[in-house]
């Protein structure tokens, strides 16, 4: 009799690509190249590959620092960093070595920077009322300008006629213009009613556009410093674009002589207006960024927006943490990445190459990250947290979840698109659907479980309707499963048997044609978390609260370990 060979299983297993957290709050800043963005992430600066995926720390953490502010030169390699704690650092990006280090000498942390054209003054705006300029090749401190009141905003540098000026604006909603030369405020230009958001400086004449909380957008003479036109745009403003040169719409003209602009705000939706009709003459179609009407977010769902020259795009930050991607030809998504993810409730791998992974977090929507850029759809359609995911086995473009609105949806990916799209809805259940557990065959049978005990099987169709209105499921078989909500459900290889686990410390073996209860499993002291059939032995295994792991008979449904 031959010798049985013993098999070595795997222990260690290594990372070969993670999805990290690289956005919770506070500034985004692309690199100018477009392969990068920099973003602050629970106190530290994070780089983010676009292409890659890959998120690093962009530079070395100091125990005990938060960054507060930072700023990346247009050489995508001078970088300065502001910490909570008043410490500012001169790095190269590259090296991420530590050129100089000098504390802000603003009283409280600095809320905004800006560089000058040449990198040689660095601007610095505080909560303390001032503003403040470095000479950071010579290393030394220049100015300490005073007149706005509050926090800072917005800073920058302007050259006005021959000589060099700074512009801040603070909580007092105006915006204060110092010349440099003479040290001296010589302006305050007044006109908006709430915290200005962005300054954009026009290449013909010297204009300025103004954009505000107060849900206009003012144009300014710089050499007079007089306002010229008031343009009201219907919502607080967070971000505002000059229309690039090379952009050009379907049925858009533009005129040469008139300026033209984008606006990001509060209804998450890019828009281009005309100053000298001051109307909107295109709005973004589709935008994913807006919410269903029943949501009761009250805030600006765009926080930030830029020009990406190098990607010929527009990058928008969400009040999700998300940061977008959209090309300039009529606004259509180009990427999407996702800053931050909450607890993770379930995760699937999915499509015909598992190249895509369906996570479902703290959310009513469900994130499905592409490899391995990680560039990420949003699905919307539940109204309420996504607890649970499946993916078909033998139909790997077709995706189940199940959610606290007491819904399942079934979702699937689209040829043309690659997209997924919700294409059934199935109601029945009375509370939230916890579980969901799609056949192992080639059949499209799937089981849910739910808050409200009971256990559910349905069908999906295997011809696709050409249809835009969401189709309904019904359950075509429904038992009284469990005494408390059921936890967790599995299938067997053969798609004969289904195994739900409960929080009434029990599991279950049922007929998957029928739902007839074929034995009970007892023994567990805690609520049953997981159920899972063996795939090479008539065996299932549970885990439970009580700390212990059980496997299980399914003939005689005795306790084998």
């Amino acid at each position: 009799m031959p010798k049985k060979r013993k098999v070595n299983y795997k222990e260690c297993f290594d990372v070969c690509m993670k999805c990290e957290a690289f956005y919770t709050g506070g500034k985004v800043q692309f690199t100018k190249d477009g392969q990068h963005i920099l973003s602050t992430c629970q106190g530290k600066l994070k780089q983010f590959q676009i292409d890659g995926g890959k998120t690093t720390d962009a530079i070395e953490n100091f125990e005990g620092e938060e960054i507060s502010a930072f700023l990346l030169a247009e050489d995508d390699e001078t970088l300065i960093t502001a910490a909570q704690n008043g410490i500012m650092r001169h790095w190269l990006l590259s090296a991420k070595h530590i050129q100089k280090t000098w504390k802000s000498l603003h009283t409280g942390p600095v809320s905004c920077m800006a560089f000058d054209s040449t990198t040689t003054l660095l601007a610095t705006g505080g909560s303390d009322s001032t503003v403040k300029i470095w000479d950071i090749i010579r290393k030394y401190y220049t100015h300490n300008l005073k007149g706005g009141k509050g926090v800072y905003s917005k800073i920058c540098f302007k050259k006005i006629g021959s000589e060099l000026h700074l512009l801040g604006a603070a909580d007092d909603y105006q915006i204060h213009v110092w010349n440099l030369n003479a040290s001296d405020l010589v302006a305050s230009l007044e006109g908006h009613y709430s915290t200005v958001t962005d300054l954009v400086f026009t290449e013909k004449k010297n204009n300025m556009l103004s954009c505000s909380r107060d849900k206009v957008v003012l144009l300014w003479d710089l050499c007079s410093f007089k306002l010229l036109k008031t343009i009201p745009v219907y919502e607080t403003v967070e971000a505002c674009i000059l229309v690039p040169k090379n952009m050009s719409l379907p049925d858009v003209t533009f005129n040469e002589e008139d300026i033209y602009f984008i606006t990001a705000g509060d209804k998450g939706v890019l828009r281009i207006w005309s100053t000298s009709s001051g109307k909107c003459i295109f709005t973004q179609a589709d935008s994913p960024v807006i919410l269903p009407e029943n949501s009761e977010y009250e805030g600006p769902l765009i926080t930030q927006a830029t020009y990406i020259p190098a990607l010929e795009a527009i990058g928008i930050t969400t009040f999700e943490h998300n940061i977008l991607i959209f090309n300039i030809d009529k606004f259509t998504l180009k990427k999407q990445f996702i800053g931050y993810n909450d607890d993770i409730l379930s995760i699937k791998f999915m499509g015909a190459e598992d190249d895509r992974l369906a996570v479902a977090t703290n959310s009513a929507q469900i994130k499905i990250f592409q490899f391995p850029s990680l560039s990420c759809q949003l699905l919307k359609g539940h109204l309420d947290i996504v607890l649970a995911l499946d993916v078909f086995q033998k139909h790997k473009h077709i995706l189940v979840s199940g959610s606290k609105d007491n819904s399942v949806k079934v979702w699937v990916i689209e040829n043309e698109s690659s997209c997924l799209s919700s294409l059934y809805t199935g109601y029945g259940h009375t509370n939230s659907v916890t579980a969901v557990a799609c056949c192992r065959g080639k059949s499209r049978f799937f089981a849910s479980g739910s808050q409200d005990t009971t256990l559910k099987l349905w069908e999906v169709p295997e011809s696709q309707p050409i249809v835009t209105a969401k189709l309904l499921l019904t359950p075509f078989c429904t038992a009284k499963a469990h005494d408390k909500h059921i936890n967790s459900i599995d299938i067997s290889e053969n798609d004969k048997l289904i195994a739900t686990g409960s929080q009434d410390h029990t599991a279950k073996i049922w007929d998957a044609t029928d739902l007839s209860l074929l034995g009970t499993l007892k023994g567990h002291k805690k609520g049953v978390w997981c159920v899972n059939f063996s795939p090479v032995d008539l065996a299932v295994v549970t885990s439970s609260g009580d700390e212990t792991i059980r496997i299980w008979s399914v003939v005689d449904f005795t306790c084998l370990k």
